[in-house]
């Protein structure tokens, strides 16, 4: 596909893996300058970013000359500096520049986490900075295309050439799924994981973990910004049935993975809050549950409706009552649980394999 991915950005994101992945070390340049550092602070990666790409500034010209025959470099998100880098020399080099258009800055600064108040001069920043992630590349990549749409009608601007890719997940080699943490009899088992963020709805599954009772077992995996107020909640109110692991890797070589808790579940959690930017994808844990073999219960927002809503059991967001209805009703009814699972195996082929990620790039590409 005579493509370069050139990225100086957290380039590990399950988002960004998939492009890492697919590019031999000679077609790629990446060096995470916005990963996790060892003080594992966001302020310090984002004063190490700006700081050194201008030390590298040489070794990425270099790079230009070295690979002066290549068509396409490819550009993650967020990836502003590289941007700017291969904008400011693509006349001298005549390549064509492709960004993965994740997600907009103030979907995620404003509308979603709410970190910057709208109506300031921050928030008239952060729009002139998704202007320029919208009109530098030639190219622009969507993970869905709700998220294209809504990018689109909120810029008020277009693009020619644009693809939607949705993202793809892989099981590990040698993933043994009997050798499994022990699961207790006639205990329901639950499983939610991810990043703590309030816009998750995970005050909505405390709630329902409340209403259901000790039967079921409610396993939440993760860390982030929202997790002392759930561990607060947990604690104050004596919720027994709920266990915060914290954070688990992928890593099957670890005794404790977070692919044993997904594999000993009966059922699997979504996101269930009613945010802009909930609207606009797919989770990537309900993705791996499909991919799993397991039924998921999630929030009926527009990219369920619009694309697997017969995956899934999609409930109302935001409704306690809903998801502990869901809940139940999946332990009871086999048949459905067969039939949700089989509908979301073949949405997981036909959208989120390897396969189809890598040709549709291709095709794209070429």
């Amino acid at each position: 596909m005579n493509s370069h991915l050139f990225t100086f950005t957290n380039h590990r994101t399950e988002r960004n893996t998939n492009f890492f992945d697919l590019y031999e070390k000679i077609d790629r340049t990446c060096i995470n300058l916005m990963g996790k550092n060892k003080l594992n602070s966001k302020i310090i990666s984002i004063f190490m970013y700006p700081l050194f790409f201008i030390l590298l500034l040489p070794f990425s010209i270099f790079t230009l000359i070295k690979n002066r025959n290549v068509e396409n470099y490819v550009v993650l998100f967020p990836g502003l500096l590289e941007l700017l880098f291969l904008r400011i020399f693509k006349p001298f080099f005549n390549y064509k520049i492709v960004y993965d258009m994740f997600t907009s800055f103030h979907l995620t600064l404003v509308e979603d986490r709410k970190i910057i108040k709208p109506n300031s001069l921050i928030e008239k920043f952060i729009i002139y900075l998704d202007r320029i992630f919208f009109t530098i590349p030639d190219k622009l990549i969507f993970e869905t295309s709700e998220m294209e749409q809504y990018v689109k009608h909120f810029l008020g601007m277009q693009k020619e050439k644009s693809l939607v890719l949705t993202s793809y997940r892989d099981l590990p080699e040698g993933l043994d799924s009997e050798n499994l943490i022990h699961k207790e009899e006639n205990i329901y088992q639950v499983a939610f994981w991810g990043s703590f963020e309030r816009m998750h709805g995970l005050d909505t599954i405390l709630d329902s973990a409340i209403e259901l009772g000790n039967e079921y077992k409610f396993y939440l995996i993760g860390n982030g910004s929202y997790f002392k107020h759930i561990k607060g909640r947990v604690e104050k109110e004596g919720i027994k049935n709920v266990f915060l692991t914290g954070y688990l890797s992928k890593n099957i070589k670890d005794d404790v993975n977070l692919y044993s808790y997904i594999i000993k579940s009966d059922v699997c959690l979504g996101a269930f809050s009613d945010t802009k930017k909930n609207n606009l994808v797919i989770p990537g844990k309900i993705v791996e549950a499909f991919l799993l073999g397991k039924p998921v219960i999630t929030a009926k927002t527009n990219y369920i409706e619009n694309n697997c809503s017969n995956s899934v059991v999609a409930i109302n967001p935001d409704d306690s009552k809903e998801l502990t209805k869901a809940i139940k009703t999946l332990s009871i009814n086999k048949r459905l649980k067969e039939n949700i699972v089989s509908k979301s195996k073949k949405y997981f082929e036909l959208n989120h394999s390897k396969d189809y990620f890598q040709n549709k790039l291709i095709e794209f590409l070429t």
